[in-house]
Parts: C-alpha cells; sequence; structure tokens
C-alpha cells in the first residue's frame, strides 16, 4: 500500500499559485465534486478541480475549491484514497506549514475543534508581498484503513484567510467551517 502524506500540502500549493490552474475541471462547475462550500458557485467566484495521482500500486484523488472575493481567500482540499492507497494522518500545524503561498507562518492558536473537524489560527506572511493574514486551519480525517497505523481513506483539509486583516472570532470560524459539505461516509 501507498500513503500520501504530500498531496493536500501540493493541492494547496497549487491552488493557491496558480490560480488558472484551479479551474481544471470543466470551468468552474464543482457540482461533481464530493465536497463542496454551500452558497458557493462559479458566480460567486468559486475555482474547482480534481486530479488523479499515482499509478500502479496506488492512487488518490485530490479535489480543490478555491473561493477568493475582496475580503477573504477560502480553500478546501479533499483526497480520497484509491485502491492500495492511503492518507497518512498529520498534524494541522504541520499541514498548514506546508503551505507554499505563505512565507511564515506564527501566533498560532489552541486546536480546537469545530463540528467534525479540527481547527486552528495563525497569521500567514504572504510569500510575495509581505502581508500578514489573520487565518485558521482545518482538517478532518476519515475512513481509517486498518493494519496501517494511521491510514485513512479520506481527508479534507484547508484554510480561510481575511484579506482585511481583522481577527477571526470562533463564530466565524464556525460558519466558515460548516459550510463545508462532502457526499462519502
Amino acid at each position: 500500500m501507498k500513503n500520501f502524506a504530500w498531496v493536500p500540502l501540493l493541492a494547496c500549493a497549487i491552488v493557491l499559485l496558480s490560480p488558472m490552474a484551479a479551474s481544471g475541471q470543466t470551468g468552474s462547475d464543482c457540482d461533481d465534486l464530493m465536497i463542496k462550500v454551500a452558497g458557493a458557485s462559479a458566480a460567486s467566484g468559486a475555482h474547482c478541480e480534481q486530479r488523479h495521482f499515482g499509478g500502479g500500486d496506488g492512487t488518490a484523488t485530490t479535489e480543490f475549491i478555491r473561493i477568493a472575493d475582496a475580503d477573504s481567500v477560502f480553500v478546501v482540499t479533499h483526497t480520497y484514497a484509491g485502491q492500495r492507497s492511503y492518507v497518512i494522518r498529520q498534524e494541522l500545524k504541520s499541514m498548514v506549514k506546508g503551505i507554499e503561498a505563505f512565507e511564515t507562518v506564527s501566533g498560532w492558536g489552541d486546536e480546537r475543534d469545530s463540528g467534525e473537524f479540527t481547527v486552528r489560527t495563525f497569521d500567514g506572511k504572504v510569500r510575495d508581498n509581505g502581508l500578514v493574514l489573520s487565518c485558521f486551519g482545518f482538517a478532518r480525517f476519515s475512513g481509517h484503513v486498518p493494519n496501517t497505523g494511521g491510514g485513512y481513506r479520506h481527508h479534507i483539509f484547508g484554510f480561510y484567510c481575511d484579506l482585511l486583516q481583522r481577527q477571526l472570532d470562533a463564530a466565524r470560524i464556525d460558519e466558515v467551517v460548516a459550510s463545508v459539505k462532502y457526499e462519502f461516509e
């Protein structure tokens, strides 16, 4: 069995650093994805894509949704393992540190639950312009694969940043995370 610990991090890097690549599925049509963001559509600035990784002994698919508007950027990825493969559980802080768009991440808040997700606030310094944004990351692993230790079939990971540099309170975090819907399990 192969594990795909790096796939969600690569996914976020691709979606953030290549905005046009994020619309790789049929235009900006998010309807065929297993993940959804309530209220998001092409008209609201949502860009979606689905990519397949691996081959032979192990495969995985990653779905992306990127929503950028005047005051925020919201990225959601869903990686699901195919036959003879699994996704390794990682700490949320490690996943966020792997996002290429951030030069640095600091100001970590405490990890807590929001619905079925683990969330953690942080300040992200944008690589190209040095702007420091108030952000939070979130993750959820499900479908434990027996005999793998920390292997899972599904992993949802993402982040939200306020472009106006406003602090994110618990109510706003819960509202954003609750908008993430999925069609498995």
